[in-house]
């Protein structure tokens, strides 16, 4: 039984072992390669001193690297802090700080810029992807290639902080709201029980993988066993490309993917037969476009919230 974030991979593999995981263009790989890989970047943090309780800022677009941090940082027991693209260098700035990470990982073109920050507050290491970092930064591919595979998940209880996800600072500064491990393990479940995602589902999401909503479907997809198919950005033929030749079975989106999807010129020309449930979540679609979707596409719109 999944008590805890970090207990998320190790038990997915242990269950589901060479089965597919995780698709992103190109790429894919099963339960275990992706909790093997985490324990590596776990192996990584905490020889950089990262331990129970420890704030560790996730920063990247939708991507393998992502997915397989977001399951490292879990293991350790730190504190996930996963921060949406979209906020400019100053909020992210002020979040990292906020925070009290002491680690940054995150993709070269966002998180590079954050190693000014190195030494001040609790900032001590800036972890990029890519082959070739910058100078001051530590490499993921090094901590990838030079990690065990094995981990011993930090003990946590289900009422501890496992994660600090920050709003879009509207109105002022971004607010991090708290989430502890039951309400991250319960929500993935819930969402996988009301919608009766299994083993058997392909699931395709474009969403990001940093909103509540990208969270609770990633997490859901490794606890019961889907494979999930990451799109990077959205971007509509993506999306309705993936569907037709992974055979999704399910598609995640807020009412705008449907709303665009459903005006593409192309939308007739892909075969979406294989899906069995749309779901949409942070704002409810209307009646209007939910008949239409289940009018051309012959599947029921359910609302996640």
């Amino acid at each position: 039984m999944i008590q805890t974030v970090g207990d998320i991979s190790r038990l997915s593999a242990h269950l589901y072992g060479d089965k597919t995981a995780l698709i992103i263009e190109d790429k894919q790989f099963s339960f275990s390669q992706i909790d093997a890989m985490a324990c590596r970047i776990a192996n990584g943090l905490k020889a950089a001193g990262v331990g129970p309780g420890d704030r560790v800022t996730l920063y990247s677009p939708n991507c393998w690297e992502w997915a397989v941090s977001y399951h490292g940082i879990a293991k350790t027991g730190a504190v996930i802090n996963p921060i949406n693209v979209m906020l400019t260098p100053d909020e992210v700035k002020y979040v990292v700080a906020d925070s009290g990470a002491k680690v940054v990982i995150g993709s070269a073109d966002k998180a590079e810029p954050l190693l000014d920050l190195k030494g001040s507050g609790e900032l001590n290491e800036v972890v990029l992807f890519g082959e070739q970092v910058a100078t001051g930064a530590s490499s993921f591919e090094d901590w990838l290639n030079t990690g065990a595979d094995t981990f011993a998940v930090a003990q946590r209880g289900r009422d501890e902080l496992a994660a600090i996800c920050y709003t879009s600072g509207t109105t002022g500064h971004p607010k991090g709201a708290m989430h502890s491990h039951r309400n991250i393990v319960t929500n993935a479940h819930g969402t996988a029980l009301m919608h009766v995602r299994t083993t058997r589902d392909i699931l395709v999401n474009s969403l990001p993988l940093p909103h509540v909503y990208g969270s609770v479907v990633f997490n859901s997809s490794f606890m019961y066993g889907m494979t999930l198919v990451i799109v990077p950005r959205f971007e509509e033929e993506a999306v309705l490309s993936a569907i037709q030749q992974h055979r999704a079975t399910i598609l995640d989106g807020v009412p705008t993917v449907y709303y665009f999807l459903l005006s593409h010129p192309k939308f007739d020309d892909y075969d979406l037969s294989s899906l069995t449930r749309s779901m949409v979540g942070g704002q409810t679609l209307p009646a209007a476009k939910s008949i239409e979707w289940t009018e051309r596409v012959t599947t029921p719109v359910l609302e996640l919230w």
